[in-house]
Parts: C-alpha cells; sequence; structure tokens
C-alpha cells in the first residue's frame, strides 16, 4: 500500500538530475496576494513509500480546495514504480506546481486524494493561509500581474 510521507507547500522546489531536492520556504502556509479573483500556482513538495512487492503503477492527485471546500485546482500523478533492487521499501519525491483559482481570502487546502475531485483522501490535507494586502491609492505594481505579486506571508 502506498503512503505519503510529506507534502509540504514551498516557496520554490527542484529535483536534480540525481533525484535530490533542492527547496526554500518549507513550510509556506501563506500568501498574501493584490487581489481576488487570481489564478495561481504555488510549488509542492510530495513524497511517498511503500513496500516492495506491489503498487507498481500507483496514481494520485493533489487537489487545492478553497475555504468552504470546494475543488479549485488539482494535479495528477500517475507512473510506473518497480522494486528497488532487493530493497524491502521503495520511495519516490514529486516537486510540481499546483495550479488553482483564489477567488477568496481564507484557508485553503491541498491534499493527496485517491479520487480527482478530492473526495477520497490519502493523507492529512495541509492548510495554506490566502490574505489580500492593503494596497495604497494610486500605488504600482511597476508592471507585474497580479500572478507575479503572489508573496510569501510568515509561517
Amino acid at each position: 500500500m502506498l503512503h505519503v510521507a510529506a507534502l509540504l507547500v514551498a516557496g520554490s522546489a527542484t529535483l536534480d538530475d540525481d533525484g535530490a531536492l533542492s527547496a526554500t520556504r518549507i513550510p509556506t502556509t501563506c500568501y498574501e496576494i493584490d487581489e481576488v479573483p487570481l489564478s495561481a500556482a504555488v510549488p509542492v513538495v510530495l513524497v511517498v513509500h511503500a513496500r516492495a512487492g506491489g503498487d507498481y503503477d500507483p496514481q494520485l492527485y493533489i487537489v487545492c480546495k478553497d475555504p468552504v471546500g470546494v475543488k479549485r485546482g488539482s494535479i495528477e500523478a500517475a507512473w510506473h514504480w518497480p522494486d528497488d533492487g532487493g530493497k524491502p521499501s521503495k520511495y519516490r519525491c514529486f516537486t510540481q506546481m499546483i495550479p488553482f483559482d483564489i477567488v477568496s481570502e481564507g484557508e485553503y487546502t491541498i491534499g493527496v486524494y485517491y479520487d480527482a475531485e478530492g473526495m477520497i483522501e490519502m493523507a492529512t490535507a495541509v492548510p495554506i493561509s490566502i490574505l489580500l494586502t492593503t494596497v495604497k491609492a494610486g500605488a504600482t505594481n511597476g508592471g507585474d500581474s497580479a500572478k507575479e505579486n503572489l508573496e510569501f506571508g510568515g509561517i
């Protein structure tokens, strides 16, 4: 059976060619935005493991839900996962951007699910706060789009 070892929202996250993770701002728990609605994408790190001898072709979904529980974005992960030599367990680390629509400020959740609609939870979802900033009248963003102004808040 596949198990989720970690699900984190990061400031940035990449895997190198050898599978080494490089990530910043873990955990990121808050973003400040200038306006809603807004289409955004945030990096997530997902680590899974399973016993050897099974789970050769797993499939899961990372789903973002808004403060009232409505699905606002998702990504699918499916891969062929052979056993790791004679080791009793196998591990896999993913870094992906999850796109989602922000329709209001509040606490969104990002979770791992067995289904695309985010109804059957595989692991506890991670909360992420979305806060509106106070923008002064006449302030300029220097031509940046609202999406580029997604800023990290405190932990």
